[in-house]
C-alpha cells in the first residue's frame, strides 16, 4: 500500500512534510533507480537475501537493514527472495535541512541492529494509516514520526544543532501552492497574506529551494498531468483544464518541455 500525502495541506510546519510512504510486503522485483528525492527504506523479512549497489560500492545482506537514497544517487537493489519494504520520501529541497553540506559523506546503509527502534516507528505509522482517515492532523503526526525515525537512523551524520527550523510561513506557502497549482498566482498578494514582502518571500523561498516558486508550480502541474493521463476516460483537453491550461495546444507544448513527448504519445507509451 502506498500513501501519497503531498497534496494534504498541513496546518503547521514544525518539520519537513512527507511526500509519500509505502508498505510493500513480499516485494521481489529488482530496483534500479536514479534518485531525484530523499528516500528512506527499511528491508525486513525471513531469510533475507539482498544484493545492494550504491554507485560503485556493492554489498550482500542477509539481515534487516536501512538504506538511504539522496538526489543524484544511483542505487541497484536485487531481491533474491521476497522481502518486506517500508519506505518514505521527502522532496529534494530538504537535503540541506537534514545534512547541510555533508550529504556526500552521509552513509547510504545501516544495519537495523544499530537502530532497533525503527521498526517500532514503522509499526506505529502503519497502525495510524490503517485505522484513521487521511487528514491534515494525521499527516502532521506522520511527519513528526518520520522525522524522529530519520533523525534516529542518521544521528551520527545529522548535527541537531545545525538543523535549521523551517519558517512556518514557508510551509504554509508551499501547501497553498500545492493546493492552487492550477491557478494563476499573484505572488505579491501571496506574500502579503503571509506577512511578507515579495522580496522577503523570494529570500525565504531560495533559502530552502533550488527552484523558483513558478518552477515549483510547473513541476506540480506536470506531475498531476502525468497522473491524470493514466485515466483514459479523460480527454487531453480535460487534463489540460484540470492543471490550469484552457488551450490544449499550449498545454501540449508545456508537457513536451518536461517529458519530451506529447500528452497523447505519453498516454500511448503507457499502454506499451
Amino acid at each position: 500500500m502506498i500513501y501519497w500525502l503531498n497534496d494534504i495541506l498541513r496546518a503547521t510546519g514544525k518539520v519537513p512534510p512527507i511526500h509519500r510512504l509505502g508498505f510493500l510486503d513480499g516485494k521481489i522485483e529488482t530496483i534500479h533507480r536514479n534518485f531525484d528525492h530523499i528516500s528512506f527504506s527499511l528491508f525486513t523479512g525471513p531469510n533475507l537475501d539482498i544484493s545492494l549497489q550504491f554507485g560503485m560500492k556493492k554489498r550482500h545482506e542477509t539481515s534487516p537493514c536501512i538504506t538511504l537514497g539522496l538526489p543524484d544517487d544511483i542505487r541497484v537493489v536485487e531481491l533474491n527472495k521476497p522481502v518486506n519494504e517500508f519506505y518514505c520520501v521527502y522532496e529534494s529541497q530538504y537535503v540541506h535541512y537534514f545534512f547541510g553540506s555533508n550529504a556526500v559523506n552521509t552513509p547510504r546503509f545501516r544495519p537495523l541492529s544499530e537502530v532497533p527502534i525503527v521498526p517500532h516507528y514503522v509499526q506505529l505509522l502503519r497502525t495510524l494509516l490503517e485505522t484513521q482517515p487521511v487528514s491534515a492532523t494525521l499527516c502532521e503526526q506522520i511527519d513528526l514520526i518520520c522525522h524522529a525515525m530519520f533523525m534516529a537512523a542518521f544521528k551520527d551524520t545529522i548535527d541537531g544543532n545545525s538543523v535549521p527550523k523551517i519558517d512556518g510561513r514557508l510551509i504554509s506557502i508551499e501547501n497553498e501552492l500545492r493546493r492552487r497549482y492550477s491557478e494563476a498566482i499573484d505572488y505579491e498578494e501571496l506574500a502579503g497574506r503571509h506577512c511578507l514582502s515579495f522580496s522577503s518571500l523570494r529570500r525565504l523561498w531560495h533559502k530552502h529551494h533550488d527552484k523558483s516558486p513558478h518552477e515549483f508550480i510547473m513541476e506540480l502541474r506536470n506531475n498531476e498531468a502525468r497522473e491524470l493521463l493514466k485515466d483514459r476516460m479523460l480527454s487531453i483537453s480535460d487534463v489540460a483544464r484540470a492543471v490550469g491550461y484552457d488551450d490544449p495546444q499550449y498545454f501540449a507544448r508545456f508537457f513536451a518541455r518536461f517529458n519530451h513527448c506529447s500528452p497523447s504519445q505519453y498516454r500511448k507509451n503507457m499502454g506499451n
